[in-house]
């Protein structure tokens, strides 16, 4: 099992990063309006792509169900 961390002080520009992200989150993002959970979304997300293709998935090739 891996573990993917990342410090959310050192993202990059926010726009750069929601060009990354799927649409659908970088929406969610968007309308956010604490900056820290704003950062938190942008992190975890750039993790779990960093992550999918890593193992040579593509973030938007998956489906996740929604609770």
């Amino acid at each position: 099992m891996k573990i993917y961390y990342t410090k959310i002080e050192q993202l990059p520009d926010m726009e750069d990063v929601l060009k990354i992200l799927p649409q659908e989150r970088a929406e969610r993002i968007r309308r956010m309006k604490a900056e820290k959970s704003r950062l938190q979304s942008m992190a975890a997300g750039l993790l779990l792509e960093y992550a999918f293709r890593e193992m040579g998935l593509f973030g938007r090739e998956l489906t996740f169900l929604k609770n």
